[in-house]
């Protein structure tokens, strides 16, 4: 603990705020910031049967039966601080995945570099290393065209 009274009362969402980054920025070179709080999901009647719940038939609710919303500015205002930012926790597995992945963990990984991220914390290092690796070939491929 720091030893200030005034920290014990921070929560994950205030230093997501531009005070909580600017008070992070005294301390560190970056935050760890949990997937949601840069690009998060909604239950949503996807499969048009009038009912949210269930949308992809497979007899359970889960992040799979979740659309994307619109990302949030937060990565663009860390590195307005100069903080790197390394959201958590990549899981690869199906019920993990928002429908619009469409079942692929690379999927999501490109969405968050594609936002911007600096690194992913990732319980599955080869699907991480794959989608890094394929950003940057679809980075250079981009400057190849131009």
């Amino acid at each position: 603990m720091s030893g200030r009274p005034q920290l014990l009362a921070r929560t994950f969402g205030f230093l997501t705020t531009n005070a909580g980054l600017d008070e992070v920025r005294s301390y560190a070179d970056g935050i760890g910031a949990w997937k949601p709080y840069i690009n998060t999901t909604a239950a949503v009647d996807i499969n048009g049967d009038g009912v949210v719940g269930d949308e992809n038939g497979d007899g359970r609710i889960d992040e799979s039966d979740r659309r994307l919303t619109n990302p949030t500015d937060l990565v663009a205002r860390a590195h307005a601080r100069g903080l790197v930012v390394h959201p958590y926790t990549f899981r690869s597995e199906r019920r993990r995945l928002a429908f619009d992945y469409g079942d692929n963990p690379v999927e999501e990984y490109l969405r968050f570099y594609e936002l911007g991220v600096d690194g992913v914390f990732s319980d599955f290092a080869d699907d991480a290393f794959a989608a890094r690796e394929l950003f940057v070939l679809q980075g250079q491929a981009l400057e190849d065209a131009e």
